[in-house]
């Protein structure tokens, strides 16, 4: 991606998404629900403390996505590259977590 605006706006929508999942699941009721679309099977999990966790991963990921965006105006590529990455890194943890410390959800 060159065009810096296109990045920009790019860059803020994905954070909002992001920033607006991680709330959703910190002040959801319904967690049992909503953990059917995080990990499919919940069985022997706490659905509260799976969402709660979650939710904070993913206010933490929209916040330094946002603190990515400057860097769209200076070094569109790294900027673009460096979220790809982030992204990537969390997803890898956030599974490598939920299969490691399954006991710690229950």
């Amino acid at each position: 991606m060159k065009n810096s605006f296109e990045l920009f706006i790019f860059n803020l929508i994905y954070g909002f998404i992001i920033l607006s999942l991680g709330l959703f699941l910190l002040k959801t009721k319904r967690s049992s629900r909503v953990i059917l679309f995080i990990s499919g099977d919940y069985s022997e999990l706490d659905p509260r403390k799976v969402c709660h966790i979650i939710g904070k991963r993913l206010v933490a990921l929209g916040i330094v996505l946002f603190l990515i965006i400057p860097f769209d105006f200076w070094k569109p590529s790294i900027s673009f590259y460096a979220i790809c990455i982030i992204t990537i890194l969390w997803v890898v943890y956030h599974t490598w977590d939920l299969t490691k410390n399954r006991v710690n959800y229950r």
